[in-house]
């Protein structure tokens, strides 16, 4: 029996609950955004996923796209392809104290929201990922190598998203 661990990052792809607020036209983004955090593209994990499976690879690894970006650019290259949305930041700590209230306060509810404090705590944490692990191991490349390749990729995938619903 093989076992394998992959730790995943930031995957974002046009269905997620990111970029349903962008759809929506306003994010709120606890913190400076300057954390430099790994990302992938959801395509991307389930090509890793099937591929890990296929070729029975074992081991515990990070997954991610071959660049690490800030909040602030992940936005960035956001607003260059949708400039309709607005970004509105909180410092942490009220955003952090605002969301515990709300925890309090939504005990009950079952759909999921970005506006958690442990989503406020992870908002802010630096996790890059060194490029190329994992990729190597199962000779692969990502098909979105960084944000500026996948986030374009993700608007058209929105796109065709709304005109489905």
């Amino acid at each position: 029996m093989c076992f394998a661990a992959i730790r995943i990052p930031h995957a974002y792809g046009a269905r997620d609950l990111l970029f349903e607020r962008i759809r929506a036209g306003r994010v709120i983004a606890p913190g400076l955004g300057k954390n430099q955090l790994a990302r992938i593209h959801i395509e991307d994990v389930a090509r890793v996923l099937i591929a890990a499976a296929e070729q029975g690879w074992s081991g515990i690894l990070p997954i991610a796209d071959l660049l690490s970006a800030s909040w602030n650019e992940f936005f960035s290259e956001v607003r260059k392809y949708y400039p309709g949305f607005s970004l509105l930041k909180s410092p942490s700590w009220m955003a952090y104290l605002g969301a515990w209230c709300l925890d309090m306060l939504r005990v009950s509810r079952s759909r999921p929201r970005l506006q958690t404090a442990d989503a406020v705590i992870g908002w802010n944490l630096n996790l890059p990922v060194k490029p190329g692990i994992l990729w190597e191991e199962l000779g692969m490349q990502p098909r979105f190598s960084t944000i500026h390749d996948g986030i374009p990729a993700v608007l058209d995938d929105c796109i065709a998203f709304i005109q489905q619903q």
